[in-house]
């Protein structure tokens, strides 16, 4: 689930392409 939101919101240019799954900003992000 939370790798298919990291490929997602980096297509969206939401995240870094280098950006690391970090559960604590994982939230942030999720919520």
């Amino acid at each position: 689930k939370i790798r298919r939101l990291v490929k997602y919101y980096k297509r969206k240019k939401v995240l870094p392409p280098d950006w690391k799954y970090d559960p604590e900003r994982a939230k942030l992000i999720v919520k």
